[in-house]
């Protein structure tokens, strides 16, 4: 039997550079694998470039909207039967001349002058190729709906797929205090506002202990250097990059997620920190689902002061009130299941 194939399109700097959009890719990969019989599911850095234009795909995921204009050299040159777009996007993203600047860089960097040739600076071209959408929440569907819905085709399909977490059950059990006052997980670079964080600490709760975990940004060298500089002249930890079962197990130490990003679209790293213990502080600039609560508060990054009061307080923690369980991949990325599912069932037809 012929098996259903499935290509996840990921950004080009992915295998040297994490984030959270890759994390996301994975999951798609490992859920609908256990899920669904006789399908195949490929990152494109899985194989290589004959491979990819040789193989016909019942279904791409394009991951993050703005790398899209970078995928127009595979897009162009793949056979598909549908592609969906997954977003990822957050409140400042816009199309720009800039932007695609930057797609022709990496281009030219992972591949070859021809390959920027249908980089394009006009979004329309992009957008009408999508035959469904996959957002994190009903925020940033709304908000994508309200900038690029005359864009789209009208018969696309939309789907909500909110992060999800892997949680062990019992694996609270051997941390009866919490040492870490504030951890901050995420690259080291100007848009995560890791200096911001940094300075947030030593200005206003310098008694309090803070780590940061992340690797460099590196194509932000210049700022990298200058937090590593401010680093070096406190007492904070900076442990670069780690496993992500290293990253969990300092969630479990930790009072507070310090998330002061300038550009989010729904961090997953806020529902691992919350689902691990951490009470969470995050920025206002995402399409999170998160709300204001005694374990989680959303602030603007760039006015902190107004928050100080309900920051204190939160650093009074009850490990034990803070754990929270959120849904596993499992269930999240049901509706995307489902209707792999039902394709299925006519691919075998």
């Amino acid at each position: 039997m012929t098996k259903m194939k499935i290509l996840l399109l990921i950004r080009l700097d992915a295998p040297e550079k994490n984030g959270g959009d890759l994390i996301q890719a994975k999951k798609y990969k490992e859920v609908i694998e256990s899920s669904i019989p006789d399908v195949e599911v490929y990152m494109n850095y899985d194989l290589p470039l004959d491979d990819l234009t040789r193989i016909h795909w019942d279904f791409i995921f394009a991951f993050n909207i703005a790398r899209i204009q970078e995928y127009s050299f595979l897009i162009d040159k793949l056979g598909y039967n549908q592609i969906f777009l997954v977003p990822i996007l957050s409140p400042q993203f816009k199309f720009s001349i800039f932007n695609s600047f930057k797609s022709i860089l990496r281009l030219l960097y992972k591949h070859d002058l021809s390959s920027t040739l249908n980089v394009s600076f006009a979004p329309a071209k992009y957008l009408k190729l999508f035959d469904g959408f996959v957002f994190l929440s009903k925020k940033e569907e709304s908000a994508f709906n309200e900038k690029y819905r005359h864009l789209i085709k009208g018969e696309s399909l939309s789907l909500i797929c909110p992060n999800g977490v892997d949680f062990e059950k019992g694996l609270m059990d051997n941390y009866l205090t919490r040492e870490i006052d504030f951890i901050v997980v995420g690259r080291v670079e100007k848009l995560k506002n890791s200096i911001g964080a940094l300075q947030f600490r030593n200005k206003f709760f310098n008694d309090k202990t803070i780590v940061f975990i992340g690797a460099q940004n590196p194509y932000h060298k210049i700022y990298s250097k200058h937090f590593v500089n401010l680093i070096n002249q406190s007492d904070a930890i900076y442990l670069n990059s780690i496993s992500h079962k290293e990253v969990l197990s300092y969630m479990k130490n930790s009072k507070i997620l310090l998330n002061l990003s300038l550009l989010e679209c729904s961090p997953l790293v806020d529902l691992e920190a919350l689902s691990h213990g951490c009470k969470v502080i995050t920025t206002q600039y995402s399409y999170t689902h998160l709300v204001n609560s005694s374990d989680v508060l959303i602030l603007d990054p760039l006015n902190v002061e107004k928050s100080l009061s309900k920051i204190s307080e939160m650093l009074v923690v009850d490990r034990r009130s803070t754990i929270k369980q959120y849904n596993k991949w499992e269930i999240t990325l049901i509706p995307l299941v489902m209707m792999l599912k039902g394709k299925t069932e006519l691919f075998k037809q």
